[in-house]
């Protein structure tokens, strides 16, 4: 098993992958990464701050093996209530 991330290091982590996944979705792309059980709580906030970053709805779910992180289809959000 690989050594743990610091608090720091975790930071670190989500900050420089949300700017990549939210670029990513910017481009019209989805985000797919093999991940272990124990760092998916890191993708969901990566998909939280990118969230954040695009000011729309980002979907971030896992099968269990990856972390697939993209944008809802246009019609869900026309759908949504503001």
């Amino acid at each position: 098993m690989p050594t743990p991330l610091t608090p720091d290091e975790e930071h670190r982590f989500v900050h420089a992958m949300a700017a990549h996944v939210a670029e990513k979705l910017a481009n019209g792309e989805s985000f797919r990464v093999s991940v272990y059980p124990h760092v998916a709580h890191l993708f969901s906030e990566v998909t939280s701050q990118a969230a954040t970053r695009l000011g729309r709805p980002v979907t971030g779910y896992s099968n269990g093996r990856e972390f697939f992180i993209t944008l809802p289809p246009n019609e869900e959000l026309e759908a949504t209530p503001r």
